[in-house]
């Protein structure tokens, strides 16, 4: 297979016989390619871009059409006229990425001489023109709020030091909220993209960690420690199921029992043992549990009913109910 480069002298030639139509058909949209934007009668592109399915035909869309960018405004003068070529598939992002830069650097930025009206000359590195029309004017004022040193660090205490979102919030005096969208990449994605190109170590790692992060409930990162503290001699003190004080505080019950275990939040140093212990007592009188919800049952009370009367999770009363009408059945 011909090495990326020498793919270029191919699709060069291709880039002087566009065709004219109203929409690029896509034929792999599985797969990732490269392509360009040409103005009629020229044979030099005026943009060229990274994509997938139909990002090409993306641009034409009057919700894209309204932005303010030089790419915009030549589609909205020529419309149709715009003549979009994909030049070359690839079953790899990152070798699309590569020829998508190879080919920027070869036709250059308008801004520097060229005739591309790209913003980006790679996925990490901004045109003068780019800083100026959008930063300068406030537009990723939001977006690139911490510096590249400061989410760097962030990545490094979730990634490399395993740190929880918490954890990392105090260190950095960041929100967990914010530090929550920089690792699935809502805030600063490219400088995320650089952080992962150029730590492949944490590339497989990261997509483990992050799907404990986004199956966890937000609400659990902003329960407050003290809440957590009564939480928990409210379970061992009154008697109260875990599932029922989670539900009153707005937490997953799993996620306050690894609280409770030690597993989650363990600097709050709580009494591991005397949880545990108080689990196996209530494993061990589940007889009599069941012959209670047994009772109540006779008596016509409903699920819900049982759950008020006895402060069993509404799942516990579930499986108590099955595990009585099993045995009946049997």
């Amino acid at each position: 297979m011909a090495h990326l480069w020498e793919v270029a002298t191919t699709v060069q030639v291709t880039l002087k016989m566009p065709r004219v139509t109203s929409r690029a058909s896509v034929v792999h949209p599985e797969k990732f390619y490269v392509y360009a934007l040409f103005k009629p009668a020229s044979y030099n592109p005026f943009y060229i871009g990274k994509g997938r399915g139909q990002r090409i035909n993306a641009h034409f869309h009057p919700a894209n059409l309204s932005k303010n960018t030089p790419k915009t405004a030549i589609i909205n003068k020529y419309g149709n006229l715009i003549k979009r070529e994909i030049l070359c598939y690839f079953d790899e992002e990152s070798k699309a990425y590569e020829f998508e830069e190879h080919l920027i650097s070869y036709y250059g930025l308008a801004s520097e001489g060229g005739c591309l009206v790209n913003y980006a000359k790679t996925r990490f590195q901004y045109s003068d023109k780019f800083v100026e029309d959008v930063c300068l004017k406030g537009r990723l004022n939001r977006e690139y709020k911490y510096s590249k040193e400061v989410v760097f660090s962030v990545y490094d205490k979730y990634f490399k030091d395993k740190l929880e979102i918490y954890e990392v919030a105090s260190a950095t005096g960041i929100s967990e909220n914010y530090i929550y969208y920089l690792l699935t990449g809502k805030k600063h994605k490219y400088l995320f993209k650089e952080y992962v190109s150029s730590n492949p170590q944490v590339d497989t790692e990261y997509l483990g960690r992050l799907s404990r992060v986004i199956r966890k409930r937000p609400e659990s990162q902003k329960i407050k420690d003290a809440v957590l503290i009564e939480a928990f001699y409210k379970v061992c003190d009154t008697g109260c199921t875990v599932q029922s004080v989670a539900d009153e505080i707005g937490v997953n019950s799993g996620w306050l029992s690894s609280v409770f275990v030690g597993k989650d939040r363990a600097y709050l140093a709580l009494d591991y043992e005397r949880y545990r212990n108080i689990r196996k007592g209530r494993a061990s009188s589940k007889v009599n549990n069941l012959d209670i919800v047994r009772s109540l049952l006779k008596d016509g009370k409903t699920v819900m009913e049982i759950k008020e009367i006895t402060g069993f999770g509404r799942t516990t009363v579930f499986r108590y109910v099955r595990e009585i009408s099993n045995g009946e059945n049997a």
